[in-house]
């Protein structure tokens, strides 16, 4: 009768350790859960801002290329226009040397003249303008796609957190079951073996 009481305080024992060690492994659970969800957070969220530095910084650079595109577009055009004077001179000057003068028909070919070079100049202008507002225009794509790519970042961190205390929740509510049942199986078996006598 002594070895049947030693076995069913055994038995308890063992038990008790049992749902301890259980309850113990699933409170560590909840803890690694929090730990986890907390760090993805971190790393969706400092993906969030390099997301956003990174756009802003591409955008800045496409901004000066469009600056850049304007002061070249600039620069060609009074280029292209000192061009297109000395072209202009010397037209006045192979006509002045064949003795022509500048009224009738070849006053009307040099004014001619002048409006095709400078339309051509400003050809160069517009092809600038339109480049520079491309450029312009992917500056600002450039900075849309990257609030939203951060706005995503964001939103996954808020969700690695709710996902996290919602798993945390739901070993502690394990834990407490666990106990619960060890606790229930104990009495159980202490009913048991006292019923039996021992």
């Amino acid at each position: 009768m002594a070895a049947l009481t030693t076995l069913a305080l055994a038995s308890l024992a063992v038990g008790a350790v049992g749902t301890g060690v259980a309850v113990y492994g699933q409170m560590q659970a909840a803890k690694t859960a929090k730990k986890v969800g907390e760090y993805n957070a971190t790393v969706d969220e400092q993906n969030a801002q390099e997301t956003a530095r990174a756009a802003e910084y591409n955008a800045k650079l496409q901004e000066n290329q469009a600056l850049q595109a304007e002061m070249d577009a600039n620069e060609n055009i009074r280029r292209k226009r000192l061009e297109n004077q000395r072209y202009q001179s010397t037209q006045r000057a192979r006509f002045a040397a064949a003795g022509v003068t500048e009224e009738g028909s070849p006053l009307i070919v040099m004014a001619e003249t002048a409006k095709l070079l400078e339309m051509d100049a400003q050809e160069v202008n517009r092809q600038a303008q339109v480049e520079a507002s491309r450029l312009r225009a992917g500056a600002k794509e450039t900075r849309r796609t990257g609030l939203f790519q951060s706005g995503q970042y964001k939103a996954q961190a808020g969700f690695d957190r709710m996902y996290a205390s919602a798993q945390s929740s739901a070993y502690k509510l394990g834990a407490a079951s666990t106990l619960l049942s060890g606790a229930s199986n104990a009495m159980g078996s202490y009913a048991t073996f006292k019923k039996v006598g021992a």
